[in-house]
């Protein structure tokens, strides 16, 4: 073969090799492409799964969305739906997404549904909603596991609407008989606030007292010291304030409490009487009712009330120099048709 033949060839055989690996890049290509078409369910919901713990909760709700769309009899659809759900991006979406998937949910998806539905009504300060929905929860699931936590949600939701009797008739079981040691603290510490704000002191020490001693209540012990020292202040015990004092400072040195206890020991000062009106976990709300009971005419201010991990701000009218002219003022308010009760701050 002459020289240009033999090139030729060499030219044909090139053509020939980058048609081969044109081929096969395509072929990889297709492979690729035909491997995510049939990639499987449970990959796609470990994929959003990954995304939500990550933090990434929009990019997991497009994926459990998608999960939602292509497998609605798959075993995980609702597992998937219920994580849809809590991916929402903003509380009005929430509730649609919840009501949404509580509708046509199997009973537990259904009943996560609604927990989780209630608690956001409580962050967003819906609280007559949050009550209706955790009384109709706890109806329909009294053995539940989360029965304490939703009773103790009930709770603080009443003792925001301003029905402390009925808060007390909730709290109170969970309190005396709860197996949750979190829920039953944070029950016993609502429940000695109120009796102290009501005057009940020496109710309210025992309550404090019997929170100091269990075992179960370690995590609100810091509150439970103050709270019982603050009764002891009312009693007209001095040697026992200072005593729970000088332990809450000593065993619990970097808390809150500690920092008051400390102040309150270089200057001992008597708490002032007051009329609770209301009772707000937003700070911008609190100040926009203090504001509006001033333009009534009202001297108001704002205070601080702490249940565990729960921080409320407190709307206070007064102060009064007697609990009579208190009591008067609170009788007053309550024949407007304002929830009010005495306490001292």
């Amino acid at each position: 073969m002459d020289a240009e033949g033999r090139a030729g060839t060499g030219a044909g055989a090139g053509k020939d090799l980058r048609f081969l690996a044109v081929l096969l890049a395509v072929a990889v290509t297709a492979a690729a492409s035909v491997a995510l078409a049939v990639a499987t369910p449970e990959d796609l919901f470990r994929d959003a799964e990954a995304s939500f713990q990550a933090g990434d909760a929009a990019q997991a709700g497009d994926k459990l969305a998608e999960f939602r769309t292509r497998y609605p009899s798959h075993l995980l659809y609702w597992k998937a739906s219920l994580m849809w759900a809590r991916c929402a991006p903003d509380p009005d979406e929430a509730v649609r997404r919840f009501t949404l998937v509580a509708e046509k949910a199997p009973a537990g998806t259904k009943a996560e549904c609604e927990m989780d539905l209630a608690s956001l009504y409580m962050v967003t300060d819906r609280f007559i909603e949050a009550e209706a929905a955790l009384g109709a929860w706890l109806v329909a699931h009294p053995t539940d596991e989360r029965a304490e936590q939703a009773a103790y949600l009930r709770g603080i939701c009443l003792a925001e609407l301003g029905r402390e009797s009925e808060a007390e008739m909730v709290l109170m079981p969970v309190f005396q008989k709860g197996t949750h040691p979190p829920y039953r603290a944070l029950a016993g510490l609502t429940l000695a606030s109120a009796r102290f704000g009501r005057g009940l002191f020496t109710d309210s020490r025992a309550m404090y007292n019997s929170l100091v001693r269990a075992m179960w209540a370690a995590d609100v012990r810091p509150q439970a010291l103050l709270g019982a020292a603050k009764c002891a202040t009312e009693l007209r015990r001095p040697t026992e304030n200072r005593a729970l004092l000088a332990r809450l400072i000593k065993e619990y040195p970097d808390t809150e409490e500690a920092t008051e206890a400390r102040e309150v020991m270089k200057v001992p000062a008597r708490a002032k009487i007051w009329v609770q009106i209301g009772a707000y976990s937003r700070p911008d709300f609190a100040n926009a009712e203090k504001a509006k009971w001033e333009a009534k005419g009202y001297t108001a201010a704002l205070g601080v009330s702490r249940h565990g991990s729960l921080k409320l701000n407190i709307l206070l009218l007064g102060p009064y120099a007697t609990r009579a002219e208190a009591e008067k003022a609170a009788r007053t308010l309550k024949t407007a048709g304002t929830g009010a009760f005495i306490t001292r701050y």
